[in-house]
């Protein structure tokens, strides 16, 4: 008998997820841009039963970063740092964090200061540029970033 309930319950679980994604998809496909990055978000990870799709992840985050969703732009980015079902391109993880950054994402502003700091990746270590970056994220409320901005000081 409590096979037949946990068959049920994992029957009924796959059908639920099956169906929030269907809906996910449909408000994606209205441009509901926070579905569109979260389809991405799942796709990319796998999570809450969904099977891993690195592809799917890709098109999801373009579409929304394309149109204005920051988060998007940030999950796309990550991919290309980690090369991650798209080639390795430093350039292009950089090209959308900035964009993320610019955009009000500061999670992003923090992370390229770091890099700037750092003189991680790509980029030479530039200390103007990773103020820019960190100020950024410090007037966006990130506190690490305040306490980060104040070393230059």
């Amino acid at each position: 008998m409590k096979l037949l309930y946990i068959l049920l319950f994992a029957l009924t679980f796959v059908s639920l997820n099956a169906k929030n994604i269907e809906m996910l998809k449909n408000a994606c496909n209205h441009n509901e841009l926070k579905k569109c990055y979260e389809l991405g978000s799942l796709y990319e990870t796998g999570n809450d039963g969904i099977k891993k799709d690195p592809k799917l992840a890709v098109k999801y985050y373009q579409k929304a970063c394309h149109n204005g969703k920051m988060k998007g732009c940030m999950g796309l980015g990550a991919m290309y740092l980690y090369g991650n079902k798209v080639s390795k391109s430093y350039q292009k993880y950089l090209e959308l964090y900035n964009k993320a950054c610019l955009g009000g994402l500061y999670k992003a502003c923090d992370s390229l200061g770091f890099d700037y700091k750092e003189g991680r990746k790509v980029v030479r270590q530039d200390y103007r540029k990773s103020a820019f970056y960190y100020e950024r994220a410090c007037q966006g409320g990130i506190a690490s970033s305040c306490n980060n901005l104040a070393e230059f000081y």
